[in-house]
């Protein structure tokens, strides 16, 4: 159970982090157009490659070839990788940050509308409407992949936007499941004690 506990922390954590980081390059973006996309894809190579070396080590020194289905090693190779190809094909990269972002936030909202499902099973009034801010930003993110946009400044700064609006509706989300979670569990356990 503590270990089913400690990974639920562990994923919250995680999403809340690349929320955070959702937020502000959005905001960085928005606030500085004289910003060189290259430059940011540059510098989001150079974190890949840190957080891929520090994923590798601490598979290494926390044993997790230990625990079958622990792939942090795998896990921060790919960032290793994916983070070199960013620093040694800037352009290219470049080139397909909105598109990787795109998916990236669709699969958040899809994460966004198991979080919807997880408030019906815990008995949430308007779980419901975590439901229709999943798939709005599903929406929102197809659109960015569809790129029906006239110039690319436009489908730029519409990318933004919604990366601001995901990361924010991430937040929101996992306050409000992890609220419903602590509720549930308060209520399973009174029931228990009487």
């Amino acid at each position: 159970m503590k270990t089913t506990e400690k990974e639920s922390g562990n994923l919250r954590m995680g999403m809340m982090f690349l929320s955070i980081c959702y937020i502000a390059i959005g905001a960085i973006l928005l606030i500085f157009p004289n910003i060189a996309l290259t430059d940011l894809c540059y510098a989001l190579g150079i974190l890949f490659m840190i957080s891929g070396v520090i994923n590798v080590a601490w598979y290494l020194i926390k044993k997790g070839y230990l625990v079958p289905g622990r792939f942090g090693f795998a896990f921060g190779v790919t960032q290793v990788m994916v983070g070199l190809y960013a620093v040694i094909k800037t352009q290219d990269f470049a080139f397909a940050f909105a598109q990787v972002l795109a998916i990236c936030m669709m699969l958040d909202s899809i994460m966004k509308s198991q979080f919807s499902m997880d408030l019906l099973r815990l008995k949430a009034e308007k779980w419901w409407a975590l439901l229709l801010v999943s798939l709005t930003m599903i929406g929102l993110s197809m659109l960015i992949l569809v790129d029906p946009f006239s110039t690319e400044g436009s489908r730029n700064l519409y990318t933004y936007i919604v990366l601001i609006l995901d990361g924010a509706a991430n937040i929101i989300s996992l306050l409000i499941l992890s609220v419903w979670q602590k509720r549930y569990l308060q209520a399973t356990y009174t029931d228990k004690e009487e």
